[in-house]
């Protein structure tokens, strides 16, 4: 089977569909907000792994609260239609936990959202 990656866009401190890497005009995004969002994307993405059998899905959305060290307390799915994919994103924020912290405290929050989609 041909390994697909997984993409993460987080939504965060109103940086809707943020990575970090480029604004919308094409310049990089170097911000607090970006930083944090970059690095709490990595941290699950490096946890996740393809559940097998799974040829596509829709979005999956996810809430994640942590506490001020990072520690995952909560996961709750927003939307998901496939459990098997659910289950697998659960893992890796498992996985993750403690959740990297941010270079600036600022612009730490406690609860953070992430949508999930799965590309070739």
């Amino acid at each position: 089977m041909k390994v697909r990656a997984m993409q993460a866009f987080m939504v965060l401190l109103g940086l809707t569909g943020t990575n970090g890497v480029a604004a919308a005009d094409g310049s990089v995004d170097d911000t607090p907000q970006a930083r944090y969002a970059k690095a709490l994307m990595s941290a699950v993405e490096e946890n996740w792994s393809e559940p097998e059998g799974v040829e596509s899905y829709d979005v999956c959305k996810i809430s994640v609260r942590q506490d001020r060290s990072g520690y995952v307390q909560e996961v709750k799915i927003l939307e998901c239609p496939s459990g098997v994919v659910s289950n697998s994103i659960l893992r890796a924020v498992a996985a993750a936990s403690p959740l990297p912290e941010p270079d600036e405290p600022a612009v730490f929050e406690n609860v953070v959202k992430f949508a999930f989609t799965l590309s070739k």
